[in-house]
């Protein structure tokens, strides 16, 4: 009994403790105590019932089992995640153990993990094969021992979101590892770009269960990798604020993420196990917004506050349009010449991608894999294909031709790397490769964006049954309209339907295009 007791206690290795007890029950058989070993059963039996419903020792138990490489089996994962969390959460009725594993029988994201692995250079006393840990509940941190948790807290944080406070750069360098009382964001919305990302965002975060981020699209993994982790998370709930309103998991949406090899790798190594959407749209319809929005209105913007030297400003847009900016068709038969040269095989998109990132340790074993199963290159679109800027007149080389066949019109608008590339970005195969080779499929989820627009809600359900989610009717959320319509109104800014209706193209923007021939059921979701 001693040496069983004792193994859950100071974490000693089952087997041998095991060895110990059969032993001394062994002994005591062959000399005829067979009272004696009875008893020493049913007092281990008794002892064990009573240390894994107690939750300090479950919590030991459960490092244990981690540690000899046992896994639980999923009908386990409720009563697990109870252990995790404080009893008064469930004694107050802010979760139920049912929360935990949907209809489909998906746990929520990393509510099936005690304990958060990284590779990163976290200095912490759990290190094993490079890969560095430290206990969670479930997407959260803890809040450090010195900060209690009570039933107040529900009271408190049950109001509205809580972000933690701004710090400083001086601040976030200094305590750059001390993730404590922070989230990390159970999915992220990776693109495409003009295909519904604010739309999509805001109808998951409708579900009781989800809690927003500070803010839609933070970018982090693609422009702001050197401010760090803890600069990161502090855009979502904190763990008080997150366990307080019996949230499960929150998110973002940063549709700059899908294009960029990179991306795929900093995302897989700093939040394994976090779920990938990606929403795709027609390709022509995807590529005419992108025209209209980064394209069109930038233009107009610029010509209208005088900001081109010899245009003259305070005109209508029809002016503007007809005089100075290039059609649909323009723009995008230039691109289609440059992309024939680029994605021709052995062009500079698979060569290029090679010589940049095929030398790279995380690259490596995936050109390796692909070249053992004869699949294709790899191939780095947005990264090889366009080139760099060459002036302000030609600022692309794809657009020579374009200058010089019909010159004096207006190319060099802001965030050239979105005009450049109208149909580049429309190509979604190619970017989401290196996704589904840094992730395994079960975590990356496709959706069109022409599904957003069934007024019952069901697609965006679907989404949340793939993040572990119960079912939940979005039907309200989805026909009170789209968030970000038409020109930049802002990522929190719903449009509804009857006006995105109104906001779709006219003959001003071009007079023999048109997004779908079925136009009256088409909507433009940015």
């Amino acid at each position: 009994f001693c040496p069983f007791y004792h193994s859950l206690r100071k974490k000693l290795p089952f087997p041998f403790s095991i060895i110990v007890i059969m032993s001394l029950i062994t002994s005591l058989l062959s000399r005829g105590y067979q009272f004696w070993s009875c008893f020493i059963l049913v007092l281990i039996v008794v002892t064990s019932v009573y240390i894994l419903n107690d939750k300090h020792w479950s919590f030991s138990l459960r490092q244990i089992t981690k540690n000899h490489g046992l896994k639980h089996e999923r009908s386990q994962i409720n009563a697990t995640n109870k252990m995790m969390l404080p009893d008064f959460l469930f004694e107050e009725k802010t979760y139920s153990e049912s929360d935990f594993q949907n209809e489909r029988g998906i746990v929520p994201t990393f509510w099936n993990e005690s304990v958060a692995c990284s590779k990163d250079s976290i200095p912490t006393s759990i290190n094993n094969n490079n890969l560095h840990c430290r206990p969670v509940w479930g997407p959260c941190y803890p809040p450090s021992s010195t900060e209690k948790l009570n039933r107040n807290m529900i009271n408190r944080y049950s109001h509205g979101v809580v972000y933690l406070e701004h710090e400083n750069q001086a601040t976030i360098k200094k305590n750059q590892y001390d993730w404590d009382n922070l989230c990390r964001p159970g999915f992220l919305i990776i693109g495409q770009g003009k295909c519904g990302t604010s739309s999509l965002y805001h109808y998951l975060a409708e579900h009781p269960r989800v809690l927003p981020a500070k803010e839609k699209q933070i970018h982090y993994f693609k422009y702001y990798l050197r401010r760090g982790m803890r600069w990161y998370l502090s855009h979502f709930p904190t763990t008080k604020s997150m366990l307080g309103q019996g949230g499960l998991m929150t998110g973002e949406a940063s549709p700059g993420y899908l294009p960029y090899p990179d991306v795929s790798y900093h995302v897989q190594k700093d939040l394994p196990g976090t779920k990938i959407i990606c929403l795709g749209r027609h390709p022509l319809d995807r590529s005419y917004s992108s025209y209209r929005y980064n394209y069109v209105h930038p233009a107009l913007n610029e010509l209208k506050r005088g900001k081109v030297s010899g245009v003259e400003r305070g005109q209508t847009d029809e002016y503007y349009i007809e005089h100075y900016l290039y059609s649909f068709e323009d723009m995008i038969m230039a691109e289609l010449q440059q992309l024939r040269k680029c994605l021709a095989p052995e062009g500079m998109g698979e060569v290029g991608a090679r010589n940049t990132w095929g030398n790279h340790s995380w690259a490596r074993p995936l050109y390796e894999r692909r070249e053992a199963a004869g699949l294709p290159p790899l191939v780095d679109l947005d990264g090889q294909c366009y080139g760099n800027f060459i002036n302000s007149t030609v600022p692309r080389d794809q657009w020579s031709d374009l200058v010089l066949r019909k010159p004096g019109k207006f190319l060099n608008v802001p965030n050239m790397h979105l005009s450049q590339a109208m149909i580049g970005r429309s190509l979604y195969v190619y970017p989401l490769e290196w996704w589904y080779e840094m992730f395994p499929q079960r975590d990356l989820y496709f959706l069109c964006t022409e599904e957003m627009k069934d007024m019952t809600g069901e697609p965006i359900n679907q989404v949340g049954q793939f993040l572990g989610l119960h079912n939940y009717n979005f039907s309200q959320v989805v026909q009170a309209g789209a968030y970000n319509v038409g020109g930049h109104k802002g990522y929190d800014k719903v449009t509804s339907w009857d006006e995105v209706q109104e906001d779709e193209p006219t003959e001003v923007f071009n007079k023999n295009y048109t997004p779908s021939n079925n136009d009256s059921d088409e909507h433009e979701l940015i």
